[in-house]
């Protein structure tokens, strides 16, 4: 990977961090609990129970995607970023501009 490349996947990894961040601080109150002394009928609170459920779903998903992301830009900091961890080849520049946290190439992910 050439330092331009390095550069750009580093401004990359930085904006995205940011934007999931943000995202993180602004889902907070999906996650509240579902008040049980609320007067909304049983079917209401059984779907707002489930959307409750999924949102804390998704804030999983965006927390893991962020520890990934994290890990990815902890790597270029140390010069392992864009090897794979499996065959140490080169991940493709391609590849990683679409999911900056990938740790393996395309070879040893269709393994």
């Amino acid at each position: 990977m050439t330092g331009h490349q390095l550069v750009e996947m580093e401004i990359l990894l930085t904006d995205e961090i940011r934007q999931v961040e943000a995202h993180l601080a602004n889902s907070s109150d999906s996650t509240a609990a579902v008040q049980v002394d609320t007067s909304i009928g049983r079917l209401s609170r059984a779907d707002a129970m489930l959307t409750q459920e999924m949102a804390k779903e998704a804030r999983r998903r965006m927390e893991q995607r962020l520890s990934k992301l994290r890990l990815a830009l902890a790597r270029l900091d140390q010069g392992e970023f864009g090897l794979c961890v499996r065959c140490k080849k080169e991940i493709g520049f391609e590849r990683l501009q679409m999911q900056a946290e990938a740790l393996v190439c395309a070879g040893c992910a269709a393994e």
